[in-house]
């Protein structure tokens, strides 16, 4: 006869087993200030994420790898996402966002962009990329 307790646990444990959550891939992220307080923004992100926030399919999970031709068909959707959810902030201010770059990197896919900020404040890099949440990270140099 099986104990309840038994009936019990293996119920909670085949909930958790079936409730597991997407992943978020974060590849890289790197911010770096200049002297001229030009700031240098690189992200990479996984394929797969590219794909869920924009609704694009640029990631191919059986051969593990983006299609650069779809990175180009969807360059719009993902500059406007982004565009949306980085900025570069000085004195309360915008910093002017330069050339930007989308390219394909294996697996994933490659931000890249300068800001060129004036002023003498903070500079704060804000970035909701993955999360939907606005989180400030200020710099002072």
């Amino acid at each position: 006869m099986i104990r309840p307790q038994f009936l019990w646990l293996a119920a909670l444990l085949g909930l958790c087993l079936s409730a597991e959550a997407h992943q978020v891939n974060l590849v890289t992220a790197r911010v770096a200030l200049a002297g001229d307080r030009t700031v240098r923004v690189e992200l990479g992100l996984k394929g797969s994420d590219i794909d869920r926030l924009i609704g694009a399919k640029v990631y191919d999970a059986r051969q593990d790898t983006v299609d650069p031709a779809a990175i180009d068909a969807a360059k719009a959707a993902i500059l406007s996402y982004f565009e949306t959810h980085l900025a570069v902030i000085s004195d309360g201010t915008a910093c002017p966002r330069g050339d930007v770059a989308i390219l394909p990197d294996g697996d994933g896919v490659i931000y890249r962009t300068r800001f060129a900020c004036t002023g003498a404040g903070d500079i704060v890099y804000r970035s909701s990329v993955l999360t939907g949440e606005i989180r400030p990270l200020a710099m002072s140099f």
